[in-house]
């Protein structure tokens, strides 16, 4: 802090990134009340949770270049850096939003497979083909989407011999596969006997892989769609129709609603009127935040939501309105989960009556 006394007069000069690049972002939170105070009293400027992961990325990335070496994929990928960045940049000022992270992801995903190809003897871009993406989908098809905005990019931006066209994605039943039950009964095991600083990410677990809540609905959701019971139990509001939770879900609500107050740094939680506040003031959780757990679990978002969906219907549900009513699924979600899962009911649903 002392350091900043030295290099800005003024306060008013002192930029977020400044700030970040000076005390480090993890400052922040090792020492809340301090920042808190500073920032009400607008001795340094306000830092919310956008501003600093922001920060976190930009480090991360400037950090994968400096390891990428000084060839010509390391030139390459600095150059679309460049680029990725004017791009977001751009997209914000025209309300749409490239993320930080996004950046990140598709700057690992071409690093990725530069070296791909690089290991393969190719030289140059004017090299590249069909045949090293098509080694590098096989190798990790993981990273398939992730690189195909530097592909588009190559194409647009490099001399290469041949365009590399984009293999299509096979959107049959797309996003349908969910998790084994070995693993859903491992996550639910996990979720349900959380430690008590584990149970915010266990709830939220519990929400996506049998509610089928995805993050940013997640994110959104409010203290006054929770309501305790007579006897105890939970009964929560995803759309229309609430729900009761169970006993062993209504437990692990309980104790996360109970200590929610320390994942706040920067104002009293009892004021959010989030259910999962973030560390901004007075701001909710983010989506990024919620896909970290999602990593952590080793699956995805679409896994957790495909399970849920599965097994809604596996259990005997006998027409898609429902989904649709107690948790807020679109219509035609509802349909084709249906569909896929039975379709003798679905062809009867479609020949008998509108949903």
């Amino acid at each position: 802090m002392l350091a900043l006394d030295d290099q800005y007069d003024d306060p008013g000069k002192l930029s977020v990134n400044a700030l970040l690049t000076a005390v480090g972002h993890r400052a922040l939170w090792k020492y809340p009340n301090l920042f808190a105070f500073l920032f009400k009293e607008k001795v340094l400027p306000h830092v919310n949770k956008d501003a600093v992961e922001d920060f976190v990325e930009l480090c991360k990335q400037r950090k994968l270049l400096a390891h990428a070496g000084d060839g010509w994929a390391a030139k390459m990928l600095a150059d679309y850096h460049h680029d990725l960045l004017s791009m977001a940049t751009s997209n914000q000022k025209l309300g749409r939003q490239l993320k930080m992270n996004t950046v990140t992801v598709s700057l690992v995903a071409s690093k990725a497979f530069l070296s791909h190809a690089t290991e393969r003897g190719i030289r140059s871009a004017h090299q590249l083909t069909r045949d090293e993406l098509d080694g590098f989908v096989r190798e990790k098809p993981g990273l398939f989407n992730s690189v195909r905005r530097f592909i588009h990019w190559l194409n647009r931006n490099r001399k290469v011999f041949r365009e590399i066209s984009l293999p299509k994605a096979n959107k049959k039943n797309s996003g349908v596969v969910g998790l084994s039950l070995p693993k859903q009964r491992a996550l639910y095991q996990q979720w349900i006997a959380a430690t008590e600083d584990m149970t915010k990410p266990a709830v939220i677990g519990i929400f996506m892989m049998l509610y089928a809540q995805p993050p940013k609905r997640i994110a959104a959701m409010r203290l006054n769609q929770v309501r305790r019971l007579d006897d105890g139990n939970y009964e929560i509001r995803f759309a229309k129709v609430p729900l009761q939770l169970d006993a062993a879900e209504s437990a692990l609500l309980d104790r996360y609603l109970t200590h929610r107050r320390r994942w706040s740094v920067f104002d009293e939680v009892s004021s959010s009127p989030w259910i999962f506040p973030g560390r901004g003031w007075k701001e909710r959780l983010s989506e990024f935040t919620i896909g970290k757990y999602v990593q952590s679990w080793g699956t995805t978002a679409s896994e957790l939501y495909s399970t849920a969906m599965r097994s809604i219907y596996a259990e005997g549900l006998q027409h898609p309105k429902v989904p649709v009513d107690a948790l807020g699924v679109s219509v035609i979600t509802a349909v084709k989960y249906f569909a896929i899962m039975d379709p003798t009911l679905a062809a009867s649903v479609s020949l008998h009556g509108k949903i």
